[in-house]
C-alpha cells in the first residue's frame, strides 16, 4: 500500500534498527532503569512510518502500553487548539479527564497535563510513547515532553519516548532548548541496499506463492534506487500482475506495469519540483545534480563549492552562512542525505533519479522559446 505508512509485508533493509528497538523494548518490558528516547529521522518515503507502527506492534506484543500521538502543525496563532484536542483524547483515555469545547482546550490544557497523565500511567506499567511528524510539534509541547521524558528517566519510571519525522527532526529539536536529547539513540534512515531492495519485492512474493525472475527483479532495484516508495510501487503493479496465477514475473511483466510506475514516479517528482522552486533552490538543486553526476557520494566541501558556484550564478549570496543554509534546507527536503563513509561526513543523494529529472526541467526552462 504505497504512501500509506503501513507496515509492508517484509521490512526490509532495517535489521540493525529493529535489533536496538527490540533490545530498548525488551528492557522496557522488564521495567529496567529505561535507555535514553529514540529519534528516528530520514527523507520522505524511506519507512520512518512503518518502522514506528513496526515498533509499536513489537512493544503490545510485550504488554507495553502504547501512546500513539499525531501532531499537525501548529496554529497561526499559537493556540495549538488542534493537537491538544487530539490529546486531550489520550488524557481521557489514560487518567480520565474529560474536555468540553475548544475554549476549554485553549485556556485549561497546557502540555504539561499530557506528560502528567502519561507519568501517572507509568506509575502503573510500561509506557511506549510514539510520535509521528515530530517536525511539525510545537515548541511547547516539544519542550515539555522532551523535559518530562528526562524527569521519567531520573526517577526510573518505564516511560520511553519514540520521535520519528524528516531530516529537519533534530534541528526542530534544537529549538527546543532541551540539549541531552542529542544524547538520545538517533537513527537516521536513508534508502535501501540493492540486496535489501530485492528482498523487499521478493520475499512477500515468494511468501505468497510467486516468484520473480532474478534479471527482472535487479531491473527493478537499479530503477528504484533503493527508495523504499518506489519499491512499495513496483511491489503493488507487479502483485496485480501475479496474483491471480502462480508463474513467475519477468522482464516482461516488469516492461508492461512500467508506465503505470512512471506515471506515479512523475507526479511525485513534480510534488518535489515545486518544494526546490518555493525555497527558490531549483537551480541550486541543479546544480548539485550536475555535481553529483557519476558519483554515488561526495565529500562536504565539494558539495558546499558546487552549491557557492550556483548561489552566485543567479546573483544571491553565496557567503559561507548563505552556503551552509542551501545545504541545510536541501536536506532538509530529503533532496541530499548525510551519511558517513569510511569514517568521514559526506553527502548522497536522496533520490538519484529525482536529481536527473530537476535537471532535466531546469535545462527544458533555460531553452529559448521559439518566437
Amino acid at each position: 500500500m504505497p504512501g500509506q505508512g503501513a507496515v509492508p509485508p517484509f521490512l526490509a533493509g532495517r535489521e540493525a534498527e529493529q535489533r536496538l528497538i527490540n533490545d530498548r523494548l525488551d528492557r522496557l518490558a522488564s521495567k529496567a532503569q529505561p535507555s535514553s528516547f529514540v529519534i528516528l529521522h530520514g527523507p520522505r518515503g524511506n519507512g520512518k512510518t512503518a518502522l514506528l507502527e513496526w515498533a509499536e506492534r513489537q512493544a503490545r506484543s510485550r504488554k507495553i502500553r502504547v501512546i500513539d500521538i499525531e501532531l499537525g502543525e501548529s496554529e497561526a496563532t499559537g493556540t495549538e487548539v488542534r493537537e491538544l484536542w487530539r490529546i486531550s483524547k489520550w488524557l481521557k483515555a489514560v487518567s480520565g479527564i474529560s474536555i468540553q469545547g475548544t475554549g476549554i482546550i485553549r485556556r485549561e490544557v497546557p502540555p504539561s497535563k499530557l506528560t502528567a497523565a502519561i507519568e501517572r500511567r507509568a506509575h502503573r506499567g510500561p509506557v511506549l510513547v510514539g510520535i509521528d511528524e515530530a517536525h511539525t510539534m510545537p515548541v511547547s509541547v516539544g519542550r515539555n515532553l522532551l523535559t518530562a521524558g528526562q524527569r521519567w528517566q531520573r526517577q526510573g519510571l518505564p516511560a520511553m519516548l519514540f520521535l520519528a519525522g524528516t531530516p529537519d527532526l533534530p534541528e526542530h529539536l534544537r529549538k527546543m532548548g532541551a540539549s541531552f536529547w542529542e544524547r538520545s539513540k538517533q537513527l537516521p534512515i536513508g534508502r535501501l541496499a540493492r540486496r535489501a531492495s530485492q528482498d523487499a519485492v521478493r520475499i512477500p512474493l515468494e511468501e505468497r506463492g510467486r516468484s520473480i525472475a532474478a534479471d527482472a527483479l535487479r531491473r527493478i532495484a537499479e530503477e528504484s534506487h533503493g527508495y523504499p516508495f518506489f519499491l512499495q510501487l513496483w511491489g503493488e503493479l507487479l502483485w496485480k500482475e501475479c496474483r491471480d496465477t502462480a508463474r513467475q514475473l519477468n522482464c516482461m511483466d516488469v516492461d508492461r506495469v512500467r508506465p503505470e510506475f512512471q506515471q506515479d514516479k512523475n507526479r511525485f517528482y513534480l510534488t518535489r519540483y515545486w518544494e526546490l522552486r518555493t525555497a527558490k533552490l531549483l537551480e541550486v538543486a541543479a546544480a548539485v545534480s550536475e555535481s553529483f553526476r557519476g558519483s554515488e557520494r561526495m565529500p562536504i566541501g565539494h558539495l558546499e563549492a558546487a552549491v557557492g558556484s550556483a548561489l552566485r550564478l543567479v546573483g544571491r549570496p553565496c557567503d559561507e552562512n548563505a552556503v551552509q543554509a542551501a545545504c541545510r534546507e536541501l536536506h532538509n527536503l530529503g533532496y541530499i542525505w548525510r551519511v558517513e563513509h569510511e569514517g568521514r561526513p559526506c553527502y548522497e543523494p536522496g533520490i538519484p533519479s529525482l536529481m536527473a529529472y530537476v535537471a532535466r526541467a531546469v535545462d527544458s526552462e533555460a531553452q529559448p522559446r521559439p518566437s
